[in-house]
């Protein structure tokens, strides 16, 4: 199960929502398990395609999104983000929010936050590699390679989407929220990611959201759609096909 959470996307939730139950299953999980492989069968061949002539392949973009309560035990939301660079997808996660939230505004927030850690660190890797060691070494035979702290693009913040204005202004607004002060200090961390800027939200539909994958059952066509845009394809045609996801788990 865990190999499947770092190769394939399109289960992340699937099996994160089976694993919960992995101590005291019943018949009705083993029902779900057993369709998921059968999709695992049918699909096989999927992969994730990198593609250096991509338009954005230069900078990583992240996608970060949540549901709301969507946990029926608990009411808790699940969150999840993903970094694409060249078309396809280079990091990923979804997780159970720990805390229950009383809107939309506070459980995008909160993924938000998860989502700029993520965001830093991707940076800061991508720059060291791009920008860092590898041409620095190339710099005593070329000088125009060598790595300077003023590079624009190194310098530049991480941008990710967000498909909910109200906690895009949220994280930008330092000002006191009487409706979030019960929100834990920790997840603020996106505020002062802001005001640094090392991060930068932006706001993109949510039909639009690649991490919608990561949060909760979808609908056929808008699962296949996601998936392409996190860069799987059949090895076969280089394609996604068009198969039934799995959208029957509650």
């Amino acid at each position: 199960m865990w190999l499947m959470l770092c190769i394939r996307l399109d289960l992340v939730f699937t099996l994160s929502l089976l694993s919960k139950f992995s101590s005291t299953p019943t018949t009705e999980h083993l029902s779900a398990a057993t369709y998921t492989l059968r999709y695992l069968r049918n699909m096989a061949n999927l992969a994730i395609q990198y593609n250096a002539s991509d338009p954005k392949a230069t900078m990583p973009i992240g996608y970060t999104d949540s549901d709301f309560a969507g946990d029926p035990d608990d009411r808790k939301s699940t969150s999840g983000y993903v970094f694409i660079l060249a078309g396809g997808a280079i990091t990923w996660r979804t997780r159970k929010q720990p805390l229950v939230t009383f809107s939309t505004v506070e459980a995008e927030y909160i993924g938000t936050s998860d989502t700029a850690k993520e965001a830093i660190w991707v940076r800061s890797l991508y720059t060291r590699i791009l920008y860092g060691k590898i041409l620095y070494k190339h710099a005593e035979q070329c000088p125009h390679c060598l790595y300077s702290d003023n590079d624009s693009k190194a310098t530049e913040p991480q941008q990710f989407f967000v498909d909910n204005q109200g906690a895009i202004q949220l994280a930008k607004n330092p000002k006191f929220h009487e409706r979030t002060k019960h929100i834990s200090v920790c997840f603020h961390f996106v505020r002062d990611a802001c005001e640094r800027n090392a991060i930068k939200t932006t706001y993109l539909p949510t039909s639009d959201m690649l991490a919608n994958i990561m949060t909760k059952n979808l609908p056929r066509d808008t699962h296949w759609k996601h998936a392409h845009g996190l860069g799987l394809v059949s090895r076969d045609s280089g394609k996604v096909s068009n198969q039934p996801p799995i959208n029957h788990l509650k």
